[in-house]
């Protein structure tokens, strides 16, 4: 059974089966690309929803690196714990981030776009959801300040993928044979945002196994020990 499995598998990835489904995604590529298609299927109500979803992803592909902008400079400028109290109206919100209204404007309006602010009917500008869940987790909010690092490698993509070994920022951020000891090498910090971020996962963890039958636990490569004191 499984060698014919095996045989099907290969006709499928390698046989007619391979061509014809080149051959149908090539006349759906075409289609997509015709623009008189395009106008058909936004006048037609059966696949306008589906056009409009695609056309929504293809969007958020486009503005994708803009939005983690947007969220770097909400965390850095602490924005969603100066609204987490009580909804502030927009001066006391510049004043409180340290930015002249105009821009406060900007980043509050495009928060409250992504869902991470919202804007109160009186024009105050209060905590959303996804703002909620983001203060609820501050190891998240330490690994977005450390994707920094990476936006800067991304702000040329292919000179990013052209760089030699050790070319990028995240490189020289781990020079891990040249640091001069454990307690100001770089791993160091990165040992404590690891620290700070494995309540993500150690609840599921502990509720996925029962740990109980053991009587001793070794964590490889645990880090600070942030998981052995969670299961302790």
């Amino acid at each position: 059974m499984a060698a014919q499995t095996d045989g099907w598998a290969g006709r499928v990835r390698d046989g007619p089966f391979a061509r014809l489904r080149d051959r149908l995604a090539g006349w759906r590529n075409r289609l997509v690309e015709s623009q008189r298609f395009q106008r058909f299927a936004a006048d037609l109500p059966v696949v306008r929803r589906v056009a409009g979803r695609h056309a929504s992803d293809l969007f958020d592909l486009c503005a994708g690196f803009v939005y983690s902008q947007i969220l770097l400079a909400g965390v850095r400028l602490r924005l969603f714990d100066a609204v987490a109290g009580e909804p502030l109206a927009l001066d006391a919100l510049a004043l409180r981030l340290g930015l002249d209204p105009e821009p406060t404007a900007r980043l509050a309006d495009a928060s409250v776009a992504l869902g991470l602010l919202e804007r109160r009917p009186d024009g105050r500008y209060g905590l959303g959801l996804l703002g909620a869940a983001l203060r609820g987790n501050p190891g998240l909010q330490r690994m977005i300040e450390h994707h920094a690092l990476f936006y800067r490698d991304l702000a040329d993509p292919v000179a990013l993928l052209r760089a030699p070994p050790g070319g990028t920022e995240l490189a020289r951020f781990w020079p891990y044979a040249d640091g001069p000891g454990t307690e100001t090498h770089p791993a160091a910090a990165y040992s404590e945002l690891m620290a700070s971020t494995v309540g993500f996962v150690d609840g599921d963890a502990l509720d996925a196994y029962d740990f109980g039958r053991h009587r001793r636990v070794l964590d490889v490569g645990g880090g600070t020990g942030g998981f052995l004191a969670a299961l302790a």
